[in-house]
């Protein structure tokens, strides 16, 4: 992932089949920083089963809740055009049993995330948009 000048290392998960068309590449990343998602390079160590999504916040889901949202969080700076991407990535997190809307609140309020676009706003724009 090049968007990505901080240091932690990224969190690398498998995208599930169900997402390839809304995702970067079938095997992604996400800073915990700074919340860019990215496809990972060839260098990342291959993603384990159960994603360290815990690496990123202890409120970021799990599993292919986590994914979803993940992948939602790299398609929000550009979320107006994105609309559709985002609409499908929230709907496949919220039938995981993720609150979509709660959860990036409590990462928007989270000191050690700086996400390099105002999460907050998307927040309140990705609600009036879908």
């Amino acid at each position: 992932m090049s968007d990505c000048a901080c240091r932690p290392a990224p969190v690398a998960f498998r995208v599930p089949p169900a997402l390839y068309e809304v995702a970067p590449a079938e095997t992604a990343v996400i800073c915990p920083r700074c919340l860019t998602v990215g496809a990972a390079d060839t260098g990342v160590a291959e993603p384990a089963d159960h994603p360290a999504f815990d690496r990123v916040a202890d409120v970021f889901p799990t599993d292919y809740g986590g994914v979803a949202l993940a992948l939602l969080l790299g398609k929000l700076p550009s979320l107006a055009v994105e609309k559709p991407a985002v609409r499908t990535l929230r709907d496949h997190a919220e039938q995981a049993g993720v609150d979509v809307t709660l959860t990036l609140e409590r990462l928007s309020e989270i000191d050690d995330v700086e996400p390099g676009f105002p999460l907050d706003r998307k927040v309140v724009q990705m609600e009036q948009l879908l």
